[in-house]
């Protein structure tokens, strides 16, 4: 069951709406991000998709999906692209981070989103 909802989840994340104006999706911007913010050091094996999320607030969820870490982001609460690309970049933090802290917004989550801070990834969105 696991594998399938990932070949389902999958065939959504081709059909992405795209989340910048150069017409990049979800999962390309994922990767444009790792190497110009992560020295690529962020996971290959991911699908970042939109889909909505039961827990009420939250506007994005990395979780393990067996041999993939999936990224989504809640339509409904990421409808423009300012707050969409805050999002991923948060979950972005989640999966270079994922397994290391009990607290999943802890010291190496919160290291991590001041890092991109601090070298101007939020600039044009804050």
């Amino acid at each position: 069951m696991r594998y399938f909802l990932a070949s389902i989840l999958a065939i959504l994340s081709v059909f992405s709406v795209p989340i910048q104006s150069k017409e990049l999706t979800l999962g390309q911007q994922y990767f444009a991000d790792n190497a110009r913010y992560f020295a690529n050091k962020l996971p290959d094996n991911v699908l970042v998709f939109y889909a909505p999320i039961s827990q009420e607030g939250d506007m994005g969820d990395t979780s393990d999906c067996g041999k993939q870490i999936c990224i989504r982001l809640d339509p409904d609460y990421n409808k423009s692209l300012r707050v969409a690309r805050m999002t991923l970049f948060h979950e972005e933090c989640h999966a270079a981070t994922l397994g290391t802290e009990l607290d999943q917004h802890g010291p190496r989550w919160q290291a991590c989103m001041y890092r991109l801070a601090t070298v101007g990834a939020f600039a044009d969105l804050w």
